[in-house]
């Protein structure tokens, strides 16, 4: 895989981690509205924030997972993640998103998820970008639907967080 893509949207843009986005990272995953559609628990400390963006350039060098900041391009503030994983290039990958309550609702998110698999589909030949979403998640569902994604399957083997 070439140097890390930084990419621009109609309305945001795509970039590495870096340092300066601990405070917005830990804010946004330390977030338990963000955190009831992950499955891991909110983080606890801002050295959490600090050791995922730590991670996000080995991931990337390993070629089968890219970590985007999403920040707005007149301030470059984070507001957000995008994240391809399990890259299979010629192949397909899985998207995940998500963005600080602040900027939710806008279409930002839509625009990051657009982006970054129009990047994926031309400059990695991918064939599919899946997404997987709780039932409940309608939010996400909708942004799905917005960016052009259909929905494949309804997953009724898996229990989440224990309840039915």
């Amino acid at each position: 895989m070439p140097g890390f893509p930084v990419l621009k949207g109609r309305r945001i843009r795509l970039r590495a981690p870096v340092a300066d986005d601990v405070a917005p990272v830990f804010a946004l995953f330390s977030d338990p509205d963000t955190m009831r559609h992950w499955p891991r628990a909110p983080m606890r400390h801002t050295d959490e924030a600090a050791a995922y963006i730590a991670e996000c350039a080995g991931h990337f060098e390993g070629g089968r997972r890219i970590d985007w900041i999403v920040a707005l391009p007149h301030a470059d503030t984070a507001i957000g993640t995008c994240t391809l994983y399990d890259i299979e290039a010629g192949r397909g990958a899985s998207i995940g998103y998500a963005l600080l309550p602040a900027h939710r609702g806008r279409g930002l998110a839509t625009d990051a998820v657009l982006t970054a698999t129009a990047w994926a589909f031309r400059t990695l030949a991918l064939e599919r970008v899946e997404a997987t979403v709780e039932p409940d998640n309608l939010a996400s569902q909708r942004l799905l639907a917005r960016a052009g994604f259909a929905r494949a399957a309804i997953d009724r083997y898996c229990l989440v967080g224990g309840s039915r």
